[in-house]
């Protein structure tokens, strides 16, 4: 009765925050995300980190998800390096207790580019409200793909046709995972369309962002994807039930041969209309692949 009360209490809280709160959670998940990559910019890579990053914020190393700070604390500064980034791509909960930001990067080493491609940050504001780093991610292009950064161009996305609420007691992020895992298995052209979100974001190498269904189908189509296996390795959702994710390891099949690309996925998911949906898809193939 009290978890019932609990999550009650949350859904009337949710229902009740005026429109104007919706544009600060925005501003501050944004704000956040820019601090984080001038901090980097000012000071160092592993001093950004240090600072951002939540005590159990996961990034990945050789394609498995790790501790960051344990990860961060092993690595050396090299004052001749620079990452530099920003958000293009922002969405968080109507209560603001988690988001997530996606943008271009340059790595770079003595002033040359050695390295581009997009973020995936997951945000998460702990008991002092203020946002940490849950989980960072991202995907490699080849060094030609992005041209140089020029500007912090930010803009953020909260479609006012994707109404987010609690859903019924039958609907959840976990049974809508599991049904599409299912379906990728032997079906993934079907799969994404069921299942993505009315405000989509599909992250994958040497490619622009995604953010249209009808864009997401013509990748889909021209990669040939026959088959998708998903190992999930950790997973994590925000208070209010807004919002959940999972990350893990990805097997992706292409074409009749069944060639594959083997590496980390990070899957966002959302309460909408129709149910529980697909907000974010990332995937990363491991070197070679």
């Amino acid at each position: 009765m009290k978890l019932f009360l609990f999550h009650a209490a949350i859904c009337l809280a949710v229902s009740m925050i005026p429109p104007d709160k919706y544009l600060l959670h925005k501003k501050q998940l944004v704000g956040n995300e820019l601090a984080f990559a001038r901090l980097a910019a000012n000071t160092s890579i592993k001093a950004a980190f240090d600072a951002y990053l939540a005590p159990k914020g996961i990034l990945f190393r050789a394609g498995k998800p790790v501790n960051g700070l344990s990860l961060n604390a092993r690595r050396t500064t090299v004052p001749a390096e620079k990452l530099q980034w920003y958000p293009e791509y922002a969405l968080v909960t109507r209560s603001g207790d988690m988001g997530f930001t996606s943008g271009p990067y340059w790595y770079s080493l003595k002033d040359s580019i050695m390295g581009t491609g997009y973020f995936f940050s997951i945000w998460e504001k702990n008991e002092q409200q203020v946002y940490k780093l849950a989980l960072d991610a991202g995907i490699t292009h080849a060094v030609a793909a992005l041209s140089p950064p020029v500007s912090e161009a930010a803009k953020v996305v909260l479609p006012a046709n994707v109404p987010v609420y609690v859903p019924a007691k039958d609907s959840t992020a976990e049974k809508a995972f599991q049904q599409f895992c299912t379906l990728a298995q032997t079906r993934p052209a079907e799969a994404y369309p069921q299942y993505i979100s009315a405000a989509p974001l599909v992250v994958r190498a040497n490619r622009p962002q995604l953010v249209d269904s009808r864009e997401i189908d013509r990748y889909l189509s021209s990669a040939n994807v026959t088959r998708c296996d998903f190992e999930v390795l950790g997973q994590g959702a925000s208070v209010t039930r807004e919002m959940q994710y999972y990350y893990g390891r990805a097997i992706i099949y292409h074409g009749e041969d069944k060639t594959t690309e083997k590496g980390y996925f990070v899957q966002v998911w959302r309460p909408e209309t129709a149910g529980w949906k697909l907000a974010a898809d990332v995937f990363e193939a491991d070197p070679g692949h």
